[in-house]
C-alpha cells in the first residue's frame, strides 16, 4: 500500500511528519511488517532523530510491530528541507513524500 504526502516547506528547516507515518500505517491495517518513507527531491531528506545527532537519507526503512512503527521513545521522524530558498520565504515550496507499507 502506497501513501502520498504533500508538504509545504519555507525555508530550510526540519518537520515532523511522525503522524503522517503512523496514520498511513495504522489505515494499511499492517500488524507486522516493513514501513519506507521515500522523498524524492535531491535537496530534501528523511531522517529519525532522537536526542542524539542523526543521518539524513532520501528514505528510512522502519519496523511495524503491534500495528505501529517501532520508534525508541524519543524519536520521531522528520522530512528535512536542505534547499537553499532563493525564493521569497513567504512562498512555500510543494514538496512530496511517499510512505510505502509491506
Amino acid at each position: 500500500m502506497l501513501f502520498t504526502f504533500d508538504l509545504k516547506t519555507l525555508s530550510q528547516g526540519l518537520t515532523d511528519i511522525t503522524s503522517e507515518v503512523t496514520e498511513a500505517v495504522s489505515e494499511s491495517g499492517v500488524y507486522e511488517g516493513i514501513c519506507i518513507v521515500f522523498c524524492p527531491h535531491i535537496t530534501a531528506s528523511i531522517m529519525i532523530k532522537g536526542d542524539a545527532d542523526s543521518v539524513m537519507n532520501t528514505s528510512e526503512t522502519i519496523i511495524i510491530s503491534g500495528g505501529k512503527p517501532l520508534l525508541g521513545k524519543e524519536q520521531r521522524i522528520y522530512f528535512c528541507e536542505q534547499s537553499e530558498a532563493k525564493f521569497e520565504k513567504s512562498v512555500p515550496k510543494i514538496r512530496k513524500f511517499y510512505v510505502k507499507i509491506i
